[in-house]
């Protein structure tokens, strides 16, 4: 099947719809660490016959999201190796619920990898009520940010976005007194979408106590009593979150995967993406 696949760069802004229908046909959330890569991607429009058949984005040689209008479908393994070979492609990041993107890169791909777990799916669990587990909660406000910052291991470092969390009401505080105990970060995966990303630190005095799963079960519930649809993900090797999600029933159905394929064809045979003047 023949298919004269034109590549024209495009601003994320102009992709909206085509990218709300991509959206909207997955059967999971959009993961928030892709969501980050795509918002500093490129954007390529796919045209085909000189209409709009539907979109990629990519970034460094990483294929991040692949979508197709409905009636291009039955080609999308051609025009997806064409994409492939004129955007010389070295390797997707796939949500092994993104279906199409899943088919077409594994028809083609020379090694995959398993990089992340992606949860988007909650069965409840009660929690024993252990009365060595007390806490309060509450909002977190500016001047909590250096004690934040201050708690070790913290992987939420980045002063700026912290702070930007805190003013926006997505960063939870949890105390025994006047200590800390942790605190959560929801971070909204997509504006204007329902799903937030879940992270959590138990500051080290208090690790290893049990508090962790009732922590997390409480952003939860604030997360639904908001209408809000928590998420989570986590590197496949972090065995401590797996275990985490698994005591408060979050389903880790679902992977992300890295997909490499062969090596580009030689920079004289590439690409016709076409550039803007």
């Amino acid at each position: 099947m023949n298919v004269r696949l034109q590549i024209q760069p495009a601003a994320l802004a102009e992709l909206a719809q085509l990218r709300a229908l991509y959206l909207d046909g997955l059967l999971g959330a959009q993961e928030a660490l892709l969501e980050v890569a795509v918002c500093e991607g490129d954007c390529l429009r796919l045209v085909v016959r000189e209409q709009t058949a539907g979109y990629a984005v990519v970034r460094a040689g990483t294929l991040l999201e692949f979508f197709l209008l409905e009636a291009y479908l039955p080609k999308s393994h051609v025009i997806f190796r064409k994409l492939v070979q004129e955007a010389r492609l070295e390797r997707a990041l796939v949500k092994s619920f993104d279906h199409v993107l899943l088919s077409c890169a594994l028809d083609i791909q020379v090694a995959v990898k398993v990089l992340g777990i992606l949860v988007r799916e909650l069965v409840k669990r009660d929690l024993p009520r252990l009365p060595g587990i007390q806490y309060t909660q509450r909002g977190a406000r500016g001047k909590d940010l250096s004690r934040l910052l201050a708690v070790e291991g913290n992987v939420f470092d980045d002063a700026a976005r912290l702070s930007a969390a805190i003013a926006a009401g997505w960063v939870r505080v949890f105390e025994r007194g006047d200590h800390l105990v942790g605190f959560g970060l929801l971070k909204p995966v997509v504006a204007e979408r329902a799903q937030v990303d879940v992270g959590l630190v138990v500051d080290k005095p208090f690790r290893g106590r049990g508090y962790a799963a009732y922590l997390l079960r409480d952003l939860i519930d604030f997360c639904e009593a908001q209408g809000l649809q928590p998420i989570s993900g986590c590197a496949a090797g972090n065995s401590a979150s797996i275990n985490l999600g698994l005591r408060v029933g979050f389903v880790s159905r679902y992977r992300l995967l890295e997909l490499r394929f062969a090596a580009p064809a030689p920079a004289a045979a590439a690409s016709t993406i076409s550039r803007s003047p």
